[in-house]
Order: C-alpha cells, then structure tokens, then sequence
C-alpha cells in the first residue's frame, strides 16, 4: 500500500497544475499532518479517503490545485493496492466539488469509494 511523504505530495501539487497556476504550499505544517493522518491507517479504503479528504475537502493546503492533488493521491493509493477507481476524471472532479460544498466527512468518502472501485490485481 502506498503511503505518501510530505515531498512527494508537494510535487503531486506541482503536477496538476494547469499551465499559468502558481505553485505555492499555503500550509505546510498542514500538508505534513495530513500526511501523517492517512499513515494511520491500513486498511486501503481508509487511507485513501483520508487522504482525499485532507486535500480536497478539509482545507486549502496549497494555492491551487488541492482537489486535483487530492483525486490524483487517492487514486494513486487505491491502484498501489490493485484497485480500480471506475470513475472518469472529468465526473470525479465534479463530484469531489459537490463534496466539498456539502462538507463530505472522511467515512462518508470512504463507503462511497467502496462502491465505486474493484479490485484488479
């Protein structure tokens, strides 16, 4: 199971950005306890929906792209354990907004990405 550090999770911000978006880390202290956060976990639906859930829901961690960042991180932790996340990125993108409008808590994201994933390998 992929756990990420506090740098890779900076340059995962980096890559999602869109041509023009600066690059800036608004809340390092925070990045770093997210990172701690989803490490306490081990079971895979709970790592990836903590992660999700500090990036793209609980706070604006970087300038620009926390919702990207924190799609991309749980789909990069679900696929490190064989999993596959059915959802096109254009509707997950969506639907991460809806959950950050509607304040999504960290068990409700990971029911929800229990339903959508199966295992692959």
């Amino acid at each position: 199971m992929k756990y990420f550090e506090t740098e890779e999770i900076i340059s995962l911000n980096r890559s999602v950005l869109f041509p023009g978006e600066e690059h800036l880390v608004k809340d390092r202290g925070g990045v770093e306890s997210a990172i701690h956060r989803h490490k306490q976990y081990e079971d895979i639906f709970d790592v990836a929906s903590a992660i999700l859930h500090s990036f793209a829901i609980s706070g604006q961690l970087f300038l620009q792209g926390n919702k990207r960042t924190g799609g991309l991180a749980m789909r990069i932790v679900l696929a490190s354990d064989g999993y596959d996340f059915s959802m096109p990125k254009e509707r997950l993108a969506k639907k991460i907004y809806n959950m950050a409008d509607k304040r999504w808590d960290r068990v409700k994201i990971r029911s929800w990405l229990k339903r959508h994933t199966r295992k692959i390998a």
